[in-house]
């Protein structure tokens, strides 16, 4: 391409360049300012209508409170004064659907609930069942916002605020709850206009609409599910506007409440109606730019005809410099104060130094030439002598190698005893703790022993007063059958006693009963001696009667007697059993000692042994750990070796490489020789073509 035309070019694309850089810089700068204002916009708007918000609902949260305060210090609920202290705290107030308490005392079912508007429940009204009642003794001290509802009666959206109070003994009395039109809360978030066709809602914490033009969307379906913008939820910051202009087509603001209720503002739409002053700024960009580019184009194509006309003259006076026998004597005459008149003079410098040049390169060729045939010589020396070089780098290098391979075997060779010893550590260490556990186990036993041999001596001082008291014991018991024995002929005499009186008794009554019959036959004279004769026979009664209830016992004696005297003897026998079992015992228990003193000594040689052989094992664990100690110095030596054979070995390769690289270079130097005098006689060739 002519330098007309790349001027032309050159010159075009730098103002197209300049062009396309001033309205961007212009569109970004707008774009920041358009940004500015949106988001100032966006910030003042929404904190707007969240400050607004939060006053509607501190109202009613100021109204539980002092309705809180007045219930928790009355002593009694009565429906008429506390009705018109409800309906005093929601005088001229509009956006309160219905004031109410809901006591817990149980007069009826579901206790009492008073309102603001004298509404009585039915008998079948339960408010404990009721999400706002339940959720405010769930939360006792804390105000809870129901999710909102629309209204079955004004069709309004509607949302509960509820509190659970105390009463003066700090138990829970009931929940105070009211009802609170949203309609306020409708228009303040329609106020929110960002742009055009701005739509804004304000939703609860879960995404459902707390406001929607549509009123069965209310509570029931989800914002972010409707509008695609659930990945935004969790950028949205608590305590500050948020805005997102990086959302497809749309942009997206947001605001937390700063209330309890949890609720959020949220605003979207078209983003193109934020840049459309962008937009009509670009067009008027666009065409200024159009008018600059064509004035451009025509001031450089006078600019650049001005300039490629000397540029021409200088062209053919180069060019036939630049052919076969070029006469370096011709000259340029140009007088412009300009680039082009210092190229002029620069082309005469230029000449001029040339022709002195190729005159010295002339008498250069000379000397360069037999400089060439010396340095051919010199290369055919420095080649016989690189191959005497590598021959002996060879041999070197074979020698090291088999080093390298004894050191290596020889380095296998200790490591295999390093192991030899380590698993003799290991062995001896087993070993040495094998003899300490056995040590430990056998002072335990002897110490056992010991105490088996304490126990069994007073075994036998038991057994010893064992069988004292089993003597005494038996002796006592022989005393106890002796007195058994004259008890038992005592009561045989007792019972011939009894059997005499029985046979007086007997006798007595049948002397009674003669005189009876003397008396009877001896009339009014013997009436007395009847009187005797009946005390007598009662008298004999009486004595049979006692002697036969004697006998009865003493033979209940004689029995008890029997089995005491068999009982006593099977004691005798047992005493005597168990004297003779005690010996037997003790003699086993005076066995069972000598074989533990015998046992005891035993184990104290043992333990001796297990001594001497533990010291024996530390001895053999010490020179183990000494010669493991001689053997790490010894791998430490052979690793040393490994080390410096391979550093000779890496340092032959290197020489080696060297080597060849000499003589590669050597060889390169051969054909630069050639190359070289070749050069000179092309140099002498062209030189030849100028004319000086």
């Amino acid at each position: 391409m002519r330098i007309r035309y790349q001027l032309i070019l050159s010159h075009t694309v730098l103002t197209l360049l300049l062009i396309v850089f001033l309205a961007v810089t212009a569109s970004l700068t707008q774009q920041k300012i358009i940004h500015k204002e949106i988001t100032a916009i966006s910030k003042l708007q929404v904190e707007n209508v969240n400050h607004q918000i939060d006053n509607f609902l501190s109202k009613a949260q100021h109204t539980i409170e002092v309705v809180s305060s007045y219930v928790e210090n009355l002593e009694q609920y009565e429906r008429d004064s506390i009705e018109d202290f409800l309906v005093a705290q929601t005088a001229g107030d509009a956006d309160c659907s219905m004031l109410y308490v809901s006591s817990a005392v149980p007069t009826c079912r579901g206790g009492f609930t008073f309102t603001n508007i004298h509404w009585t429940a039915p008998s079948d009204f339960d408010e404990t069942t009721r999400s706002w009642y339940i959720n405010a003794r769930n939360s006792i001290g804390t105000i809870v916002f129901s999710n909102p509802y629309v209204d079955e009666q004004s069709k309004g959206i509607v949302v509960t605020l509820s509190k659970a109070f105390k009463n003066k003994r700090g138990e829970f009395a009931g929940v105070i709850g009211i009802d609170l039109l949203l309609d306020k809360v409708v228009a303040m978030v329609n106020e929110v206009k960002l742009t055009e066709n701005c739509k804004a809602y304000m939703i609860d914490s879960d995404g459902k609409y707390v406001t929607n033009p549509d009123p069965y969307k209310v509570a029931n379906d989800n914002f972010y599910s409707d509008t695609g913008f659930s990945g935004l939820n969790s950028q949205i910051p608590d305590n500050e506007p948020y805005l997102n202009l990086n959302n497809g087509e749309q942009y997206f603001a947001a605001r937390k409440m700063s209330s309890l209720c949890g609720w959020k503002l949220v605003a979207f739409g078209p983003i193109s109606e934020l840049y459309s002053e962008l937009t009509d700024s670009l067009k008027v960009i666009i065409i200024i730019s159009a008018i600059a580019l064509f004035v451009a184009i025509i001031s450089s194509l006078f600019l650049s005809v001005g300039i490629t006309h000397p540029l021409k003259h200088i062209a053919i006076a180069l060019t036939k410099i630049s052919g076969g026998h070029a006469d370096l004597t011709n000259r340029l005459h140009f007088h412009l104060k300009n680039e082009i008149g210092e190229i002029s003079n620069g082309f005469n410098s230029f000449t001029e130094q040339l022709q002195k040049i190729i005159g010295d390169l002339i008498k250069s060729q000379n000397v360069l030439s037999s400089a060439g045939t010396n340095l051919d010589s010199s290369t055919q020396d420095t080649s016989e002598a690189i191959q005497t070089i590598l021959k002996n780098i060879s041999d070197v290098n074979s020698q090291i190698q088999n080093q390298g391979n004894d050191v290596e075997e020889t380095a296998e060779a200790v490591n295999q005893i390093a192991a030899s010893i380590q698993s003799l550590e290991k062995m001896i260490a087993g070993q040495a703790e094998g003899v300490s556990q056995a040590s430990s186990a056998v002072e335990e036993m002897i110490s056992n022993i010991a105490s088996v041999n304490s126990s069994i001596e007073k075994m036998a001082e038991s057994f010893n007063t064992l069988e004292e008291d089993a003597q005494n014991g038996n002796k006592k018991q022989e005393a106890v059958n002796e007195r058994i024995t004259q008890i038992e002929t005592q009561s045989q005499l007792l019972q011939e006693a009894n059997a005499a009186i029985s046979s007086i008794a007997e006798q007595t009554n049948l002397l009674a009963m003669n005189a009876a019959i003397e008396a009877a036959h001896a009339g009014e004279a013997g009436k007395g001696f009847s009187v005797v004769a009946d005390e007598i026979r009662k008298l004999s009664e009486t004595s049979g009667s006692q002697s036969r209830t004697i006998g009865e016992q003493l033979l209940k004696i004689q029995e008890s007697i029997e089995e005491v005297v068999a009982a006593s003897l099977e004691s005798s026998e047992s005493f005597t059993s168990v004297s003779t079992k005690i010996k037997e015992t003790d003699q086993l228990v005076r066995q069972i000692k000598s074989a533990m003193e015998e046992q005891n000594e035993g184990s104290k040689q043992i333990i001796t042994a297990l001594h001497a052989m533990n010291d024996t094992t530390t001895e053999v664990k010490n020179s183990s750990v000494k010669m493991s100690e001689g053997n790490k110095q010894i791998l430490d030596e052979v690793k040393k070796l490994q080390a410096s054979s391979e550093r000779i070995n890496n340092t032959i390769s290197e020489m080696d490489s060297n080597a060849h690289k000499i003589n590669e270079t050597r060889t390169s130097l051969t054909q630069i020789s050639g190359q070289i005098k070749g050069t000179i006689n092309e140099i002498g060739d062209q030189i030849n073509q100028f004319t000086i």
